[in-house]
């Protein structure tokens, strides 16, 4: 069984851990930027805190403005910077990264010039 990320209704599938250690790093990106009780750091954290098998995380409910979206961004590359010199991922995850989640990537970044 997968596990993946949301957004406007397009599910990114993933490895049940791929998507989990994705929310860890990002709540400790958000945690690091914005401290523990950001808005952003708690809905990672429940996310993370809720966990199951098969979980999709709904990305629309905390991407609901362009300043948002570009924040959202930059906490995913900067976690996937953390995940990548943790080598946490095989190759094949690798290229999940690259192919998935890169277009996941740019279909938010497409909302914020878009509007």
């Amino acid at each position: 069984m997968s596990a993946g990320f949301d957004f406007l209704g397009e599910t990114f599938w993933g490895s049940n851990g791929s998507i989990e250690s994705y929310l860890e790093a990002l709540e400790n990106q958000a945690a690091a930027r914005f401290g523990t009780s950001d808005p952003l750091t708690e809905f990672f954290r429940e996310e993370r805190e809720g966990w199951f098998t098969g979980k999709v995380v709904f990305l629309d409910v905390i991407l609901t403005d362009r300043a948002r979206c570009e924040v959202f961004v930059q906490l995913l590359d900067a976690a996937t910077k953390q995940l990548l010199a943790a080598d946490a991922f095989s190759e094949f995850g690798q290229t999940w990264i690259e192919v998935t989640l890169e277009r996941m990537r740019r279909m938010i970044l497409e909302k914020v010039r878009v509007g």
